[in-house]
This record gives structure tokens, C-alpha cells and sequence, in this order.
């Protein structure tokens, strides 16, 4: 992948978030190299829709037809997760099975206005573990399937240690993904779900009120499974890009609060800097304070920003596993993350887990 079309990607990205005209395409050799990065980042949609409304000098042709069938399957396929997320919404309530949607189509709504404009291959929703059977029975009656074929000890041992269990449709054009937790057992501990539950917010998705977590805790869980993967997608920077522009009133000292309660305060300050100096996105006098008293920060957002667009950035376990323990600054986090490593890769091949 080009220099040029990494450059000229981000610099449509900080404009969009900015709020900035679309720069013009100076140097670019090959347009639709834009667009096979855009679409591998997670931004495809995003790049087309920002493209499409400015200046038609501005934009190659070739570069908006490029995008312009990714755009349609990403409307399209939205919209069937949309209609899906609302069918889920109706059987669980039926059931008296309280869950949150997040992530998917129903981040798209909150970050974006459109759920069109955030690609997504699954829906998310996160439950109770005592409420975890009845919430799959839900599952399983409206027609899904489990995607992973582990049964009694095994089984318990996955759900245990992934916290999540994946569904899909007969067809595999629907994947559901349960999750007990915001994150693996060796990643994170465990928040504590009925709390919030109880705090649930409603986000309109296209005329349902669809359950979700409140924003304050929502950044913070974005920013944990951001770090999980090493922030690889444009997307993810996107969504707290998008987050942050839809919560003008966001209550900082609540997201602070749950970052601590999820040792995950520092993988928060990395997402904000990354948002900041590679968006362009204003940050509050105090967090921005807050974000750059962490040296440890900006060494690790620039590794991440040096490996987008290149799929070989993180391919060593040794990098990753590096990347994983700086992102953690309070030791009983580092200790946890060090001792449950090498029980995930030991119990990895039996039980199929790919991340």
C-alpha cells in the first residue's frame, strides 16, 4: 500500500471529523488504492458518503466507483441487521431477558447518525452470566445456531474464559455474538453487568427504542477492545471520533471512573490521543491534560499509527503480547495479563479460539 494513499486516506478522515473541506487527491497515482484501503479499514462507507457531498473537482471518478458498491452492500446490509437488532429486541423483552445492544448498527446510529456509515459483521449484545441461558434459548428459538460445537466441560471452560459465544443464521448471513463480559478473561476483569443494566440508555433505531450501554461507559469498553486488536481499523478510531462528536455532555469523571473499575484507564488514554493527534478531534482542556501526563502514550499510539495499512505490522506474538502488557500501567493488571496468557494459548487449540 502507498504512502500517498495511507496520506491522502487520513487526511479525508481528519477532515471529515473536523468538519473540514475533502482535500484535494495531490500525487495519488492510483485512486482506487484509496479505496481498497478504505474498505480494508473498516471506513469504505464512511469515505464514499464524504466524498459524494463535496466538491466534484475534488474527487477522481474512479475513486467514488471504487466505493460505490461497498457503500450499497454496507446500506444493505445494515439494514437487514437493523431489522434483525429489532426482531432480537422484541423476543427478548417477550422473554423478560434484559440485554444490551452495542457496537454494530446500534454504535452506528450513536456515532455516526447512520448505522450504514460503520460496517459490521455481527451483533453485539452483552448479558448477565445468570441470565446467559435463558438469554441463549432466546437466541436459539428464532432460528440461530451455535457457531462453536463445544458441549458440557469444554464448553463451560470457552464460555468462562472468552465470556462471549457466537450464533449464526442457517444461511450465515446473521452472526450473534452473547457476551457475559466487555472483554476476554485474561484481558480484563469482570464489570459488573447488572449494573449496567440498570443504567441502560435507549438509542432510536428506526423508529425502536433499542437498549445500550450509557456513553461513560461505552468509550471506555470501545477503548479496551481497540487495544485488544491493536487499533489495526480506522474504524475504531472512527467510532470514539463519533462517540465523543454525539455526547457533547459527556459526565468525564463517570468515564474515568469506569476506566478504574476496568483497569483500562491508560488503553483510554491512548484511544482520546489517537483520536486527538490522528483526527483531529477536540478533547476538553482537562482530559487532553489528562491524556498527555502518560508518556508511555504516545510511544504506543505512533506503533499503532505506524502499522495501519500494513497487514504484517503486528503478525509477532512477541509485539503483540509487548503492546498488551504497555498498555496496561498498574501492575496487578500487568500481573493478571501475564499470568493468563499462557493459559489462553494452552487451552487455545482445544477450544478453537481465534483471538
Amino acid at each position: 500500500m502507498s504512502n500517498a494513499a495511507q496520506c491522502y486516506l487520513q487526511a479525508c478522515l481528519r477532515a471529515y471529523w473536523q468538519g473540514a473541506p475533502m482535500p484535494a487527491p495531490a500525487g495519488l497515482a492510483d485512486p482506487a488504492e484509496v479505496a481498497r484501503l478504505a474498505v480494508q479499514q473498516g471506513v469504505g462507507p464512511l469515505l464514499y458518503r464524504a466524498l459524494k457531498a463535496a466538491s466534484p473537482a475534488k474527487v477522481p471518478e474512479v475513486l467514488l466507483a471504487a466505493l460505490r458498491p461497498h457503500y450499497l452492500a454496507a446500506v444493505a446490509q445494515a439494514g437487514l441487521q437493523v431489522r434483525e437488532v429489532q426482531r432480537l429486541q422484541r423476543a427478548f423483552e417477550a422473554a423478560g431477558v434484559p440485554v444490551l445492544f452495542y457496537k454494530g448498527v446500534v454504535l452506528g446510529r450513536m456515532a455516526y447518525g447512520d448505522p450504514a456509515l460503520r460496517p459490521a459483521s455481527d451483533i453485539d449484545l452483552l448479558v448477565a452470566a445468570s441470565d446467559f441461558a435463558r438469554a441463549e434459548a432466546v437466541v436459539l428459538e428464532l432460528g440461530y445456531h451455535r457457531d462453536v460445537p463445544h458441549r458440557g466441560m469444554v464448553r463451560r471452560l470457552y464460555l468462562r474464559l472468552q465470556r462471549e459465544h457466537p450464533y449464526r443464521t442457517p444461511d450465515r448471513l446473521l452472526m450473534v455474538d452473547l457476551h457475559t463480559g466487555t472483554a476476554p478473561w485474561r484481558f480484563a476483569p469482570q464489570p459488573d453487568v447488572r449494573v449496567l443494566l440498570a443504567e441502560a440508555r435507549h438509542v432510536d433505531l428506526e423508529g425502536q427504542a433499542v437498549r445500550t450501554l450509557p456513553v461513560e461507559a461505552l468509550l471506555p469498553l470501545l477503548c479496551l477492545h481497540s487495544a485488544k486488536h491493536q487499533w489495526r481499523s480506522l474504524k475504531w478510531m472512527g467510532d470514539v471520533a463519533g462517540l465523543l462528536r454525539h455526547a457533547p455532555g459527556l459526565d468525564w469523571d463517570r468515564v474515568w471512573r469506569v476506566a478504574r473499575q476496568w483497569q483500562c484507564q491508560r488503553m483510554v488514554r491512548l484511544g482520546l490521543w489517537l483520536v486527538h493527534e490522528g483526527l483531529g478531534v477536540a478533547l476538553p482542556t482537562e482530559t487532553l491534560r489528562i491524556v498527555r501526563q502518560d508518556r508511555r502514550v504516545e510511544r504506543l499510539a505512533r506503533r499503532v499509527l505506524d502499522g495501519i495499512g500494513h497487514p504484517d505490522a503486528w503478525r509477532s506474538f512477541w509485539q503483540r503480547f509487548a503492546f498488551h502488557v504497555q498498555c496496561r500501567e498498574h501492575p496487578a493488571a500487568r500481573l493478571r495479563y501475564l499470568l493468563l496468557t499462557p493459559l489462553f494459548y494452552t487451552t487455545r487449540p482445544l477450544l478453537g479460539i481465534q483471538h
